[in-house]
């Protein structure tokens, strides 16, 4: 069974089966503990009420949009046939994709990633693809290496993450933000399910070149979505076919700002173990901050873009040492001629990086990064973008990040039922002064408190950002946040998913 045939063929008769049990009185009074799949810890630890094990029927009452659209689905199909148009149409416009908080009411394709772990790490021997910094002329980094030029005339960049799904919905955020006229376009990570190459193909470089067609530059880096599915040979093959940067990482640098956009998804590869904290590789880091440091010492403003997040208000970032999850990494790090990339990070123990928390205490910040870019890199920079999450939060300053945002709402969103701007009650944040603020509506000029998106009957919005840049005498940048509402027809007699046009609901000028 390959990666391409359980995601597409797989995912939609697994959800359909797990519909009509949900429909069962047996099935619905049995304890759910989610104890049979690689991350059982984090899930059950969001799904655990009052410290006890729920029934599904008590999550049906935690959930109910999320249940509602999955008890349907198996009424579609009584109604219209398991291979009519209706049941497909409903899987991918109400479910594909969906249930990462909501388990068990979930696209049961998401079980694609580990099958496209398995079969890359088999293929490949545990290897990834990956482009180090090449030596330059003195022996030392090449520092030139993967560096553009931004022309120098106003600019609109636009950025989406989280993005290549090839639902409807995804297709809807592309034109939408076709019509704010980009001139370069950035993607920051995740192919879904799994980076593999046909979905590279499918979903990230074809739809782009079709809507957005050959002019713009569309530049890339990669989640950890795009290492899952052939150990990223999927991402470089369309990186190269869009042809603008020659590695996962780059820097945009014009005459009074510079884009720097690093890969974080290269060490956040797998989900055999708990999940690692993801960082740079020696190579990278070095010369990102060399980047950096070019641009402060030109007075440029600096825009940091990643896949992964600095911090997180909702999830963990994962742990700072795990001696299997390290293991792992060994086929890529093997020294001589077929080493991948080498890390000094790992000799780091959890204790020693900021906050000083023990291993087994989850931060609510990636340690490893804050010791990767101290707090001088931080202040300095003038807003961090990243991906990751499937939603977005316009945070307030935070660990020496002034303007920390997070923009993974691109082409995933959650149901209504799920709270995406909860404190994750399973972090430790007192060492950072408490969890991540939002900003609030005071503060940031926004209609809903703490700069939120807002809700369609079903799910949180998507969304987009555009970055109009000025390079004058006085740069400056202004970032318009966008989000695109979607609804839901629950009547069988006209199922569907009505789109409606992007707005903005937060801008800033820095």
């Amino acid at each position: 069974i390959t990666a391409e045939v359980l995601g597409g063929y797989i995912g939609y008769p697994l959800t359909v089966i797990l519909s009509y049990l949900l429909s069962l009185d047996a099935f619905l009074d049995q304890p759910y503990a989610d104890g049979w799949t690689p991350w059982a810890s984090g899930r059950r630890r969001h799904l655990d009420v009052g410290g006890a094990i729920p029934t599904v029927r008590e999550l049906m009452a935690r959930y109910p949009v999320a249940s509602r659209k999955f008890l349907e689905l198996h009424e579609v199909v009584d109604r219209f046939g398991y291979s009519s148009e209706q049941g497909r149409t409903y899987y991918d416009q109400y479910i594909y994709l969906d249930g990462e908080k909501t388990i068990p009411f979930f696209d049961v394709g998401w079980a694609n990633n580990f099958i496209a772990m398995v079969e890359g790490t088999w293929d490949r021997l545990g290897r990834h693809t990956y482009r180090k910094v090449p030596l330059g002329r003195h022996s030392g980094p090449d520092y030139e290496f993967s560096v553009s030029p931004l022309e120098d005339r106003p600019l609109r960049i636009g950025v989406l993450s989280d993005w290549p799904t090839g639902a409807p919905q995804s297709l809807h955020v592309l034109h939408e933000l076709k019509k704010q006229a980009p001139d370069i376009v950035i993607h920051l990570g995740d192919t879904y399910y799994s980076g593999t190459r046909a979905e590279q193909e499918a979903f990230l470089h074809d739809p782009i070149k079709a809507v957005l067609g050959e002019a713009i530059p569309v530049y890339l880096v990669p989640g950890n979505h795009d290492y899952y599915g052939g150990g990223g040979e999927g991402f470089y093959h369309v990186l190269d076919e869009f042809g603008v940067q020659p590695a996962s990482y780059f820097t945009l640098r014009g005459a009074g700002v510079q884009i720097v956009a690093v890969d974080t998804g290269l060490l956040n590869n797998q989900d055999y173990s708990p999940t690692m904290m993801p960082f740079l590789p020696d190579d990278q880091i070095d010369w990102a901050l060399h980047q950096i440091e070019v641009g402060r010492q030109a007075g440029l403003k600096t825009i940091f873009m990643s896949h992964h997040q600095f911090f997180s208000r909702a999830e963990s970032v994962g742990v700072a040492n795990n001696a299997f999850g390290e293991a792992l990494t060994g086929p890529d790090r093997i020294p001589g001629p077929l080493n991948v990339y080498q890390t000094s990070e790992y000799s780091i123990g959890s204790t020693e990086l900021a906050g000083g928390l023990s291993n087994d205490l989850p931060p609510a910040a990636n340690t490893r990064l804050l010791n990767q870019f101290p707090p001088d890199v931080r202040e300095y920079v003038s807003a961090f973008y990243w991906g990751h999450e499937h939603s977005t939060s316009i945070f307030d300053r935070y660990v020496n990040i002034t303007r920390g945002r997070c923009i993974g709402n691109s082409g995933i969103a959650f149901t209504t039922d799920v709270d995406q701007y909860a404190v994750n009650g399973e972090t430790v944040s007192a060492p950072f002064g408490g969890p991540p603020p939002l900003l609030p509506k005071e503060k940031g000029g926004c209609a809903r408190d703490g700069c939120r998106t807002g809700q369609g009957n079903t799910f949180w919005n998507l969304g987009f950002v555009t970055l109009d840049i000025d390079a004058g005498a006085q740069p400056k940048i202004l970032a318009k946040h966008w989000e695109v509402q979607q609804d839901q027809s629950y009547d069988l007699d006209a199922l569907g998913s009505v789109y409606l046009n992007a707005k903005v609901y937060f801008e800033e000028e820095y």
